[in-house]
Order: C-alpha cells, then structure tokens, then sequence
C-alpha cells in the first residue's frame, strides 16, 4: 500500500495504468513478485473476493478508506473512518499508547 500511495499521492502518476502499477510496486517486490501480483490482475477469483469485501463493507457501515474494524477485549466492535482516527482505534482497543511504533506515536 506504501508503495502505490507514493505513486499516486506524491509522484501523482496515473494508478490506473498497469504499467505505472507494476513500476510503484518494483519498490517494494522483487520482479518475481511484481509479476506474480501482476499476473492476477483480472482474475475473476481476486475480483470475486473484492466484491465480496466491498459488500462487507458497506454492510459494516465503511463510507470510506481506510476503514479499521475493531473487537476490544470486551467483545465490542466499532468501526473507525481514516488514518487520522488511528488514536482513537488506539484507545477503543486499550493499547499502551507509550511506545512508539513506525513514526505513528503523535497520531497515537
């Protein structure tokens, strides 16, 4: 996910071109792999599972990316909207909020 953000939100090439995809991809796959993922483009398993994610989705009540669906040591679950919601999923869940974690501790 990095490596097409970066693409599309900071070098702003074009994510629907398969060949801007595989090149955002190469930074963080090997070629072996850029063409495994590549190679199940269209494949109707992966398109099924897509559309059965999107369902699920909109039945959780998702009304956006990213979405985080979270089940606290209670047994409740709640759904959160956005990376800039990160703390309160943090705090929903009981995290130790004293350890940083990838650069994320002021969203924490």
């Amino acid at each position: 996910m990095d490596a097409l953000y970066r693409t599309y939100w900071v070098e702003g090439r074009p994510i629907q071109n398969l060949e801007v995809i595989a090149a955002g991809l190469a930074s963080a796959f090997s070629d072996d792999e850029v063409k495994a993922i590549m190679a199940r483009v269209g494949d109707p398993e992966v398109k099924k599972l897509l559309l059965t994610n999107s369902e699920l989705a909109v039945q959780e009540g998702a009304f956006g990316i990213p979405w985080f669906v979270a089940t606290n040591s209670e047994g409740v679950t709640e759904g959160f909207w956005g990376v800039d919601h990160l703390g309160q999923v943090v705090r929903f869940l009981g995290v130790d909020r004293g350890v940083a974690v990838d650069g994320f501790r002021a969203l924490l």
